[in-house]
């Protein structure tokens, strides 16, 4: 159902309130109140500059009046799985933006390239450079990529950028920051690598893979992401069956600044700057409704992973770390607590999800139920899994168990040969909704020996997924308020966001979520936090004896405009903790006064749990 969201704006200390209100027997009165506005949804709107940075850039290369054309002047976050029924819920999250653009003096490119060697290892040319050479001489520009290739740490060189952007007069570490980087007049054949996490199942390091070499970098110490067009070329921007390159990033020898045949090096990064660092990584809309199962937000959140082993080579069980799952959301939502519960099955002994999952592999688009759904003809698509744990889920879930915890994220793991995944083979899972109004739903993840052997458990897939339910995008999609989805309006381009401190990322190099991430869960928890405290703010506002809750009112009051002040300072986790606090705070008010909270949980519309031995098949 959409909202009809009426927007406060927040100044930088006071959220100034515009209602009217029937307060009847409400103690507090309109005009002691800050910051909460019982009943009425909040929006908390704030100005953010962005810098960018251009190093080993010629200030005449750059048509800053066409850079700056191409950037937002604000943004409204959404939640983007609603727009796929057609609905478009905002958040409650407004961005003023100010572009600050610096060309960087030659100095500080030269000291950069001087660097950039101290943190590398040499080594023969990798994949992607090799195929770039084999493209024709007219598409290189009459470039070849010869010698030796660096391989840089780029954490070391995201330190050095945030640690020296002073001198630029930038503050590179709490203010979000893009460097694009040339490095031709300074030129070695170069690429980043990240090595620092092995895989936490395999212990494989694909970060030292030559199909995971990087361009760029950032997010894992501050607010910075950097992009270099003299590295690489890398993993994404070749077509790799025909290696064919197909980028709308090109590097910088291909540009006319160069005495090459491209003409719009201004209009690219211009849009990879928007694109890719304001609308993906900065400032992204949550993929999910933060919000779960509303009004009473779980404190406890639990893993529900089902294992459902049918291999003949492997079992799936020995791949899987439920502790690094925990670590990592633990390190993610530290305000929050997290548990994994673990069961071990054979799929053979649920002969419907059998199906439904060789259904799915087939490539076969009708459901095995019959036209259980609108959806039935999205059978490939995973529409079987829905329908059969929509019937069945119950029987997965061990949250009512001897567990503290208050929701369940249910996780189903398949553990099967090569041949067994099909047309889904190479498909390492998927966060699904409710085929509905886009409410996040089941979390799927797959693995077979092929993919074992390349270097995949469970544990990071789990975690990656895992991650879509809570809310969180990947750093090559997002939305953009003119142009819809940001990737489509970048094209392959959007990828290079994946160059960034992230698991939500496809380079499969950590099993931790970066600054950005953790900048934008807590502004969208703060602003959740906010607005169900709201909500029953006024279910107490009705109460006749709300009187005896009037202290505990005003120190919620207090506390929100507080952690406000944390938000327009940027202190994100300050600002999400303290207004945890504010909605803890009136729960217990609406407690202590007997006002009955019922929590409305997707799973609470399912069926309840079955004693059932085996699965009837459902009847079409």
């Amino acid at each position: 159902m959409e909202k009809k969201i009426k927007h406060v704006t927040v100044t930088l200390i006071i959220l100034i309130l515009t209602f009217s209100l029937n307060l009847g027997f409400f103690p507090v009165q309109a005009s002691s109140l800050t910051t909460l506005t019982p009943g009425i949804p909040a929006t908390i709107e704030q100005d953010l500059q962005i810098n960018v940075v251009f190093v080993g850039f010629d200030p005449s290369w750059i048509d800053e009046s066409v850079f700056l054309s191409w950037q937002l002047p604000d943004y409204s976050t959404i939640i983007r799985s609603r727009s796929w029924y057609g609905v478009t819920e905002p958040l409650g999250l407004v961005f003023n933006f100010d572009y600050n653009l610096v060309f960087a003096p030659t100095s500080f490119a030269e000291n950069l390239f001087e660097y950039i060697p101290t943190v590398s290892i040499e080594g023969p040319l990798y994949s992607r450079q090799i195929w770039y050479n084999g493209l024709s001489t007219e598409e290189r520009a009459g470039f070849t990529i010869e010698g030796s290739n660096y391989y840089v740490d780029a954490p070391s060189v995201e330190l050095w950028l945030e640690e020296n952007a002073d001198s630029l007069g930038i503050d590179a570490v709490n203010q979000y920051t893009i460097f694009f980087i040339n490095g031709l007049d300074n030129y070695f054949p170069h690429s980043y690598w990240f090595v620092d996490e092995p895989d936490p199942d395999t212990g494989v390091v694909f970060g030292a893979y030559g199909s995971r070499q990087m361009t760029g970098w950032g997010g894992q110490f501050g607010r910075t992401w950097f992009l270099d067009l003299s590295a690489g070329p890398d993993r994404f921007l070749f077509e790799t069956s025909t290696k064919t390159y197909e980028s709308g990033v090109r590097p910088i020898w291909e540009f006319d600044v160069y005495g090459g045949y491209r003409t719009d090096l201004t209009e690219r990064l211009a849009k990879i700057a928007r694109f890719v660092g304001v609308d993906m990584l900065f400032t992204p809309s949550p993929l999910y409704p933060t919000y779960l199962q509303p009004p009473l937000l779980p404190q406890h959140i639990q893993f529900d992973v089902n294992m459902f082993e049918n291999s003949s080579m492997y079992i799936g069980s020995d791949w899987f770390n439920p502790s690094i799952v925990e670590e990592s959301y633990e390190d993610f939502e530290p305000y929050l607590d997290f548990s994994v519960s673990f069961q071990d099955r054979q799929l053979m002994k649920y002969p419907v999800l059998n199906k439904a999952f060789a259904n799915f592999a087939s490539g076969n688009p009708y459901s095995i139920f019959g036209r259980k759904s609108p959806y039935w003809w999205a059978a490939s698509y995973g529409i079987d899994f829905h329908l059969y744990y929509k019937d069945q889920l119950f029987k997965f879930l061990t949250t009512v168990e001897g567990s503290q915890a208050d929701y369940s994220v249910p996780i189903f793991a398949y553990a099967v040969d090569d041949e067994q995944m099909g047309v889904q083979f190479g498909l390492g899972g998927f966060a699904d909704d409710n085929w509905l109004d886009g409410t996040q739903e089941y979390v799927q993840v797959f693995n077979t020996p092929y993919w074992a052997n390349v270097g995949y458990g469970y544990t990071l897939t789990t975690i990656h997924e895992t991650g879509h339910h809570l809310g969180m995008s990947h750093p090559h999609d997002g939305y953009d308020p003119v142009y819809g989805e940001a990737e489509s309006a970048l094209g392959q381009a959007a990828w290079v966001g994946d160059h960034s401190y992230t698991v939500m990322n496809y380079h499969d190099i950590t099993y931790h979520f970066g600054v950005f991430n953790k900048d934008s869960m807590y502004r969208y928890m703060t602003i959740t936090y906010l607005n169900y405290a709201n909500k029953i703010l006024a279910m107490i506002s009705k109460n006749p004896n709300s009187g005896k809750v009037a202290s505990m009112i005003q120190w919620a009051d207090d506390k929100a405009t507080s952690a406000l002040e944390d938000y327009q300072d940027m202190n994100y986790y300050g600002s999400v903790t303290k207004m945890k606090l504010v909605y803890d705070k009136i729960v217990d008010a609406a407690l202590k006064l007997h006002i009955p909270l019922e929590s409305s949980n997707w799973q609470s519309s399912y069926k309840g749990p079955t004693i059932t031995l085996f699965d009837p098949l459902l009847s079409s």
